[in-house]
């Protein structure tokens, strides 16, 4: 005979605190991770949005803040973003997610391009083979060039 869980059965050890969180608390906690924002900088050159990320690392802490904000800028109008990577060290899947699920927002009405990835994260869309749907180019220059043509 199937019987539904006990309160108890929905509780998980919290060794820090010495008590038993409810699964209040189990949210709660996800919740505020998911409120992490995303420290970046942005400029206009012409109609292209450069977009520079500021984290180390992106990965699920931080994923659903890059969806947020490209989600933002389409709204916004904003088609045609630059991405500057140069301060990311580490990018894991929920990354890569963020950034396939806003090109699939953003649709045929622009553009993602990305420029100064670090050899780490450059292996990562390679061997996800990310690269071959995401543009990646070695400088802004060359970056902004691939909007012209």
């Amino acid at each position: 005979m199937f019987s539904a869980p006990t309160r108890n059965a929905l509780r998980i050890p919290d060794l820090k605190f010495g008590r038993f969180p409810t699964m209040l608390d189990a949210v709660n906690r996800c919740t505020i991770i998911l409120r992490k924002t995303m420290r970046f900088r942005e400029r206009k050159v012409g109609e292209i949005l450069v977009v520079e990320i500021l984290e180390r690392r992106l990965d699920a802490k931080n994923a659903v803040a890059i969806k947020t904000v490209f989600q933002k800028k389409f709204d916004a109008g904003v088609f045609h973003i630059a991405i500057d990577m140069g301060s990311v060290n580490f990018i894991d899947s929920s990354g890569l997610g963020a950034f396939v699920t806003s090109m699939k927002l953003l649709g045929d009405r622009g553009s993602l391009v990305f420029f100064g990835v670090r050899p780490a994260v450059a292996d990562v869309f390679r061997l996800t083979r990310m690269d071959r749907i995401f543009k990646m180019h070695q400088s802004e220059p060359e970056a902004l060039e691939a909007f012209a043509g």
